[in-house]
């Protein structure tokens, strides 16, 4: 998946400018341990002529949605939404159920959004 940056970013030391095109390696489409949660929020592992640097989500703009595994993404989804809702009083068969029809709203919404 391909995104650019909205700001300046330090990749191993070196400055690379906002809207430089980076390749996300690890993170929406990937496993939960590719993705790096920071103080300013989830973070993605990027790639940039051979370098990786970890990349706030906040400051990538997705400019190519090819690749991306709607499966993996809708239980990632589902899970966020469950460890949520499991903070209320609901039992976790209607928070799993609930969850499930959240991701599926979510991902109908990008892939129309995106044009998947």
């Amino acid at each position: 998946m391909k995104a650019k940056l909205k700001v300046s970013w330090d990749f191993d030391r070196t400055e690379i400018e906002k809207d430089t095109e980076v390749t996300i390696i690890k993170g929406m489409e990937a496993d939960a341990d590719g993705v790096l949660n920071a103080p300013y929020g989830m973070c993605y592992l990027c790639e940039l002529d051979g370098v990786m640097s970890y990349v706030p989500a906040i400051y990538l703009i997705i400019t190519d949605w090819d690749n991306i595994d709607w499966e993996q993404r809708r239980y990632e989804i589902a899970k966020e939404c469950v460890a949520v809702l499991m903070r209320n009083e609901i039992t976790l068969e209607d928070a799993a159920k609930i969850s499930v029809e959240q991701a599926d709203v979510l991902i109908a919404e990008l892939k129309k959004k995106n044009k998947v």
